[in-house]
């Protein structure tokens, strides 16, 4: 396996950070870089007693976000040929890294996610067509908590990407790698040599949709992008999106991210739906 560094963005991540750390470390990584976001350094401290020699423990009290954190944390990680981002309620194995680092042997590829595996065993959606309007004002209404299973899955038929057709709901079931628009941070790996040909994530972008934003250049490099739906992280409810409040982050997100791609169209139509002002 190629050396690949590890970059965990936290913030008052502690009460998972300790078990995501060593999950990363005993999964056999090169290197696990730990950037704290937060100004007291909380999650830094409560891992000053794991002592491991690949583990940096690294911040510097300022906040700029998950992408601005990735692009300080990465210029640590030089030597690797992969990146593979964790997010703090992430917890990655040795199978999940190593069929994640696979798919490299493709000179192609350029950022892979695994499917998303919540701790009551439901699937989350870690990939899929870009963002539509629609899409996301039924997430606003949501929809998905009323409509029967069978209505829902139909639904997420009907979003399909623009690389092959995938839609969201082959994101939730196991099968072969899939060619994707975009893959969750969540548990990103990226070809070092592609983060770098990219610029590091835009970091216009605070919390969300910087992962959608770097997929998407990416492509525009010729580089792929995939769902490797063999392998699946456990992904728990995170503490660093609880209190950095998610709702205001994530249509922050989705401005920045229409007004960077969309259409005057799309932009229109967002607004009028209230999602963006």
């Amino acid at each position: 396996m190629q050396d690949i560094s590890a970059i965990i963005v936290a913030y008052h991540s502690e009460d998972l950070i300790v078990d995501c750390v060593n999950a990363a470390l005993a999964s056999g990584l090169s290197q696990v870089i730990v950037w704290d976001n937060a100004d007291d350094q909380g999650s830094l401290k409560a891992l000053s007693h794991v002592e491991d020699s690949r583990l940096m423990l690294i911040g510097d009290e300022t906040n700029e976000g998950f992408g601005g954190a990735i692009n300080k944390a990465s210029k640590h990680c030089a030597d690797a040929a992969q990146i593979l981002l964790i997010n703090p309620d992430c917890f990655v194995t040795a199978d999940v890294v190593q069929g994640l680092c696979r798919e490299f042997d493709q000179p192609e590829t350029g950022i892979v996610a695994p499917r998303m595996t919540y701790e009551n065993g439901q699937q989350g959606i870690a990939g899929g067509p870009y963002p539509s309007v629609l899409k996301e004002f039924l997430g606003k209404l949501g929809v998905d908590r009323f409509v029967p299973k069978g209505l829902k899955s139909i639904i997420l038929s009907l979003f399909k990407s623009s690389s092959n057709g995938a839609s969201y709901y082959d994101s939730l079931v196991p099968g072969a790698a899939i060619s994707v628009d975009w893959v969750s941070g969540f548990c990103m790996m990226i070809r070092a040599e592609a983060f770098r040909e990219v610029a590091g994530f835009d970091s216009d972008y605070f919390l969300y949709f910087e992962d959608v934003d770097i997929c998407r250049r990416a492509t525009e490099k010729g580089y792929s992008v995939k769902l490797v739906r063999n392998i699946s992280a456990l992904h728990l409810e995170s503490t660093s999106t609880i209190a950095a409040g998610k709702s205001r982050h994530y249509y922050q997100g989705l401005s920045v991210y229409l007004r960077k791609h969309g259409t005057a169209g799309s932009r229109l139509f967002a607004k009028t739906l209230g999602l963006v002002k």
